[in-house]
């Protein structure tokens, strides 16, 4: 047999040319009459392809032992994708939420007069006297009105689940090019040219087309908890039966306000009532885009 020329001036012998599996040289393919044929103008070659249908998979080496050059197919779709939903992890609280902070003045201001003494035991109402400050004044010197306000608390803190991995679609295919067969029987020997949508060349009826890569910028953003406390605040009443208020005088629960509250006995009563705590996951938004980059078109026909 004769075979064509690695350069248009010289013919090797047969003794002189590493063989292709398919019967001609490394360069070449043979036609049907037994002749080799050379890589068609415009396109590079010939290789050895082998689909993989999960691009995550491992590649297989090639069949002289080296790894294979990837080339990936099916790049995901551009629309809406999600990040895995970040969450406030409820084992994780480093600052619950405590009662705030009561003060009393007798008078009409929040910030002058005679500060009253403000008894409180968590979840149950405590009795106090008006007249219980720190210079022992009479009742009968007493307004009979009182000025409230509750102090904000530290927010609380609590951590937020992490988010490690990222709920979105990779390529949907790979091809791994080899300059020699792998085992695997469902091997195509190709030839490639850059771009897409390019006619094969006649004999190459398998069109198959593929990226070199794609950058991928997509990322979530961090997660974190937002978090508050609710509803805390104090009940005033007349006095307190069977630990509960009676007699009730007013809610203070305006953070910062300067409440009034009337009264006429000389014993009041004050019941807590336990702020709780409120979160909300923040973060887990997608950003980034896949682009896919270096289209390429194989033409194939089987290794046979």
């Amino acid at each position: 047999m004769k075979w064509s020329k690695l350069s248009a001036s010289m013919v090797l012998p047969v003794a002189m040319l590493v063989f292709h599996p398919l019967g001609c040289s490394v360069l070449y393919t043979c036609e049907d009459d037994g002749t080799c044929a050379e890589v068609p103008e415009g396109w590079t070659g010939y290789h050895f392809l082998h689909e993989v249908d999960d691009a995550r998979a491992a590649a297989e080496r090639c069949g002289d032992g080296a790894e294979p050059t990837s080339y990936f197919m099916h790049p995901p779709p551009q629309g809406p994708q999600k990040c895995r939903a970040c969450a406030c992890d409820p084992l994780d609280v480093q600052k619950g939420c405590p009662l705030p902070k009561l003060e009393c003045w007798d008078g009409s201001r929040c910030d002058a007069g005679i500060k009253l003494k403000t008894n409180v035991s968590v979840e149950r109402c405590e009795l106090s006297y008006w007249n219980e400050d720190s210079n022992g004044v009479p009742f009968d010197e007493l307004s009979g009105n009182a000025r409230c306000r509750i102090s904000e608390a530290a927010p609380p803190e609590i951590n937020a689940i992490e988010v490690k991995a990222i709920d979105l679609p990779t390529w949907g295919g790979r091809l791994d090019l080899c300059d020699a067969a792998s085992s695997t029987a469902t091997d195509l020997i190709c030839i490639q040219a850059p771009g897409h949508g390019r006619a094969c060349p006649s004999g190459w009826d398998h069109s198959l087309e593929a990226y070199t890569t794609g950058a991928d910028s997509r990322t979530c953003s961090a997660c974190s908890c937002e978090a508050r406390c609710d509803g805390g605040g104090y009940t005033f009443s007349d006095y307190c039966y069977q630990a509960e208020p009676a007699g009730k005088l007013k809610d203070v629960d305006a953070t910062g306000a300067c409440l009034s509250v009337s009264y006429s006995w000389p014993s009041y009563g004050i019941k807590p009532r336990q702020p709780q705590l409120s979160t909300q996951a923040k973060g887990g938004e997608l950003r980034g885009t896949l682009e896919p980059q270096g289209p390429v078109t194989f033409c194939c026909r089987p290794a046979e």
